[in-house]
């Protein structure tokens, strides 16, 4: 069947060409499946109530009305309505530049942050905006301490540009990135908890895997390793690209200590829409990949760990030495070797 592969659309034209039961099969005007010429197709009222239910869906999206889009993968299409407030804060931003971006955006980012937290099951103070899920990898693996000897624990079904980000990091540090192999099909839960942690050693820093693999749409069970890993003060980052709009995510259950997810592929929120999650002990192990105003400083009225990270338009900030007050009354410590954690996280704490 000709289709085009990139973005795994497929042409009317294309499946115009297709025969079945010597019906010739067409996209019809109001489906996003082939069915059979409508000479030969039943008239019954699930195909006709089915044929309104999906008119109704492509009238709330701008796609192109020749294309049946199935990547939403790769990128999420947005709704015409989100799309339309997505402009109307654009409009804003460019009528008043700086009053939108030096006054109001900070409220505006504070009052999304709460909403997306509440859908995570998550508390604000402990999520932040980035753009895509492979920014916040590369904001994660590029802080760590990691030295030569040490492991990056993984499996063979993640995601290669994120693969690539953590071969780079270990490959400076002389550390290891060991790639697990998980069969297929995959068994049951507690059989892939066992296998990846058959390849767990003394020298296991980290333990980087997917919610929902990429390549293979499969579920990892990413709750239980986590806390199998808590319990080995082993730090585990959890690559959620594709679980928000899946999964009903609770990441105070998930447990992970990063759990970085995209909100424009299966929530369909606009281009650029991401989040990076740590729990509060590792808040300060982070650096921003972008440095900014307040580098180097002493003392700074940040009040958030979005404030710390520099995410925040309204202060870019990024503190290293002294302390300063705001909600957490926060005391900022220098950054954290890996090769010293071991035991319960909690007696490594930065704050």
């Amino acid at each position: 069947m000709p289709t085009r592969r990139r973005g795994f659309v497929a042409r009317r034209r294309d499946h115009s060409r297709l025969r079945r039961g010597g019906a010739r099969r067409r996209f019809g005007p109001s489906s996003c499946f082939p069915v059979a010429d409508r000479r030969a197709a039943p008239r019954g009222t699930a195909v006709r109530r089915g044929r309104r239910i999906i008119t109704a869906m492509r009238e709330l999206f701008l796609l192109d009305p020749g294309i049946v889009f199935l990547n939403h993968g790769s990128f999420g299409a947005c709704p015409r309505s989100v799309f339309e407030v997505y402009q109307a804060r654009q409009r804003d931003l460019e009528r008043q530049p700086v009053e939108f971006l030096g006054r109001r955006s900070a409220a505006l980012l504070e009052e999304s942050r709460h909403r997306l937290a509440a859908h995570l099951r998550a508390a604000p103070d402990h999520l932040v905006y980035i753009t895509n899920t492979t920014t916040g990898v590369n904001t994660v693996a590029r802080s760590l301490h990691l030295r030569q000897g040490d492991e990056v624990l993984t499996t063979d079904h993640e995601y290669g540009a994120c693969d690539n980000v953590w071969e780079l990091v270990c490959r400076r540090a002389g550390a290891s990135y060991v790639k697990r192999r998980l069969p297929l099909p995959l068994p049951d839960s507690s059989e892939v908890v066992e296998i990846l942690w058959s390849a767990v050693t003394t020298a296991t820093r980290v333990i980087y895997l997917s919610h929902i693999t990429s390549t293979t749409a499969l579920v990892v069970p990413v709750a239980e390793i986590c806390r199998r890993a808590r319990r080995e003060g082993i730090l585990t980052v959890v690559d959620g690209a594709h679980a928000p709009g899946h999964l009903p995510l609770d990441l105070e259950a998930v447990g992970a200590d990063v759990y970085i997810g995209n909100c424009h592929k299966w929530l369909c929120a606009p281009k650029g829409a991401a989040f990076l999650h740590v729990r509060p002990e590792y808040h300060l192990l982070f650096d921003p990949a972008v440095v900014s105003w307040g580098y180097p400083g002493a003392v700074i009225a940040i009040q958030t760990f979005g404030d710390f990270l520099g995410f925040n338009p309204h202060c870019h900030v990024l503190v290293t030495d002294g302390c300063f007050y705001g909600k957490g009354m926060f005391r900022v410590a220098p950054p954290l070797d890996l090769s010293e954690v071991s035991g319960n996280h909690a007696d490594h704490q930065l704050m």
